[in-house]
């Protein structure tokens, strides 16, 4: 029997904003020099799933007397090895010492197998329960491990207790994948640069992971699903967004976005996914931290075939070119002070930082070109050095060439900058090797002469409420030096744009009564050439339902005392969603177990426990059972950053 584990991941992530904040003013714009320092923290959702070994065991229990119940069944399953020896199984996920996690799965004909459960006279009751063995359960053995599952049953009949053995029968259980999963992130991010008039364009960085298998088994069908960035705390309410533009996979473009399917990964083979993000501010990253854990459907933590997840600090994404390699770019990461170099084919390995000892010399120019000589240390495996820039950013790095011909790899050699303490740029050039000869020629030109087209501002989506003004200014800058056009595409009704000819526009506009819904605007920036576009979605709310979570405000009100739950989640734990009970009418804050005594919490319970408070059925006839519900984990990663930068237009 297949099963799929599933990991829900997310990525806590706050970022600390340092600079000078802008404050616009009708109809001009002034700066505000004052330091601004402030917090943003966003969520990045994914949810792993891998297919894995589960047994399903079944059990029949037939009643062969018409005038008589078996009452008080208890079953009780166990585990053997192929000696006999008893093994031990466990319901609790948390019960790391357990070679098999079990649990019932369903019943029918019979509602307690635990010392209360009941066959009616002539009847038949079947047992399923499902079974999934621990990663050590196989021992390694390569055709599996051989386990016996029987299970002695004990019942009362006609006052007479009855008690015998149920025949084992066995289960092999193969080696299993033993998952080891390393996260990349950036140290710097760039975007719009608030130092400057001009809106800069963001480049984009990335998130990857390698996903590892240490074990001895084959990760069948792993996937990674993502959604995009959401932005969960934003106490100053800065301009900034983060949103995933592609995704990859094993060096593939998804088939689907956002999704990273991985397929099946080996023993001692690995899989990359990479997720290519945009932040709208230029930042740096200063903290990372990962914590993770995963939901219990199937064992949980006993049963987990993730060992660990770990953090890195991304330099690049580089590739290794040696012989035998693959073409899927690698990660270049600093663990605390050593660099390694994480190879899409399970190969890690310390990197050399030959920075303090290597330098960049002039060679020869021509025209707008120039050559410089980069002399590092002849360095046997990988070398890694990181020099000032000799034009502070101004030229470009066009090729580069070892001194025994080999064309180094735009991947592998190319241009940074990052801030210092007093908030100036600084520029570098990094090179990254293998069995380096230690010299370099490295040609610098002029950047492109090619027109560039406008960049627009980050323009955020927005909720509002029928009835209220929603405003905002749209501004837009062009490197060069043309004063862009702005429209707004399609304007509701009522709805107006003015383009105010300095690179600014105003969109203005009160939703009427009957207007509610989700529009999605297309705000344009042309040179008369060239264009840049940004969408921004605006979600209008009828004034009963402000957080457009279809549940009125007066009835959350009502029975949670705020607005702030959007009726995915279960108030009263009775297996009702909050926004299920406000369809049915029923209470979201009323739990009292099983009231129609079907072994199921459910819509019904709630059904029938309204009515009888409501008076229109007798409580005395209702058996109320008082039912604990616990809810299993999320699995968490947290990946919290600080993110130094100047506050953009608020």
């Amino acid at each position: 029997m297949k099963k799929k584990t599933i990991w829900t991941i997310v990525f806590s992530i706050q970022i600390l904003l340092i600079g000078f904040a802008t404050l616009l003013v009708y109809p001009d714009a002034s700066f505000c020099q004052e330091s601004l320092c402030a917090r943003v923290k966003i969520e990045i959702r994914q949810e792993a799933t891998l297919e894995r070994q589960g047994f399903e065991a079944h059990m029949r229990v037939s009643n062969g007397f018409a005038d008589r119940s078996m009452e008080d069944v208890d079953v009780d399953v166990y585990f053997q090895n192929e000696n006999g020896e008893t093994v031990s199984a466990s319901s609790d996920p948390d019960d790391d010492q357990a070679l098999f996690f079990i649990q019932v799965d369903r019943m029918t004909g019979i509602d307690d197998i635990d010392g209360a459960g009941i066959v009616e006279p002539s009847g038949t009751a079947d047992i399923y329960w499902l079974i999934v063995p621990a990663p050590g359960a196989s021992n390694g053995n390569p055709q599996g491990d051989l386990y016996y599952v029987g299970a002695s049953m004990r019942y009362v009949m006609a006052g007479d207790e009855q008690d015998f053995e149920i025949s084992p029968d066995f289960i092999f259980v193969k080696p299993m994948p033993e998952l080891v999963l390393d996260y990349f992130l950036t140290r710097e991010v760039y975007g719009d640069d608030a130092f400057t008039a001009e809106i800069e364009p963001s480049i984009p960085f990335t998130l990857g992971v390698m996903a590892r298998n240490d074990g001895a088994g084959t990760a069948k069908e792993f996937v990674i699903d993502s959604v995009q960035p959401e932005i969960v705390e934003n106490e100053q309410g800065l301009l900034i967004g983060f949103a995933i533009e592609e995704t990859y996979a094993n060096g593939v473009p998804a088939r689907t976005a956002l999704r990273a399917e991985l397929g099946d990964i080996g023993p001692g083979a690995a899989a990359v996914a990479r997720w290519i993000m945009t932040c709208s501010l230029s930042g740096e990253f200063v903290e990372l931290a990962v914590n993770w854990s995963h939901a219990d459907e199937l064992g949980g933590r006993l049963t987990s075939l993730i060992e660990t997840v770990e953090s890195h600090y991304l330099i690049r994404d580089v590739l290794v070119d040696l012989p035998g390699r693959d073409a899927i770019r690698d990660f270049l990461a600093d663990d605390d002070g050593t660099l390694r170099v994480y190879e899409s084919d399970n190969v890690i390995t310390v990197a050399t930082d030959q920075s303090e000892f290597s330098h960049l010399t002039f060679s020869s120019a021509d025209g707008d070109e120039a050559q410089y000589d980069l002399v590092a240390p002849t360095t046997a495996g990988f070398l890694f050095a990181k020099l000032a820039d000799p034009f502070g950013g101004q030229k470009v790095l066009t090729g580069t060439v070892r001194s025994d011909g080999k064309h180094i790899r735009a991947d592998n050699c190319w241009l940074s900058q990052t801030r210092d303490d007093d908030d100036n740029w600084q520029y570098f050039v990094n090179l990254f090797d293998a069995t380096s000869s230690g010299r370099y020629s490295l040609t610098f030109d002029d950047p492109s002469v090619l027109p560039r087209a406008p960049v627009l501002q980050f323009i955020p989506d927005r909720t509002i409420v029928t009835g209220e003004l929603c405003f905002f200014i749209v501004e837009a800058t062009d490197a060069d030096g043309t004063v862009p056009s702005l429209t707004a595409t399609p304007l509701p009704v009522g709805a107006t744009f003015t383009d105010r000819n300095n690179g600014t526009g105003t969109f203005s506009w009160i939703p009427a009564a009957g207007q509610g819904g989700l529009y999605k605007l297309a705000f344009t920036a042309s040179d008369g050439d060239l264009s840049a576009v940004r969408y921004a979605t605006l979600t209008v709310l009828s004034g009963a339902d402000t957080d457009n979570d279809n549940m009125p405000d007066a009835w959350e009100e009502l029975h949670f005392g705020d607005t702030g739950r959007d009726g995915t989640l279960d108030f009263d734990g009775d297996g009702v969603s909050d926004y299920d009970e406000y369809l049915n009418g029923t209470d979201p804050a009323l739990f009292m177990g099983d009231f129609n005594d079907d072994n199921i919490v459910d819509l019904a319970d709630a059904v029938l426990a309204t009515q009888i408070l409501a008076g229109s059925i007798p409580e005395s006839v209702v058996d109320i059972k008082a039912v604990v519900s616990e809810s299993g984990k999320i699995g968490v990663i947290d990946i919290v950053y600080v993110l130094r930068h100047v506050s953009g237009a608020i």
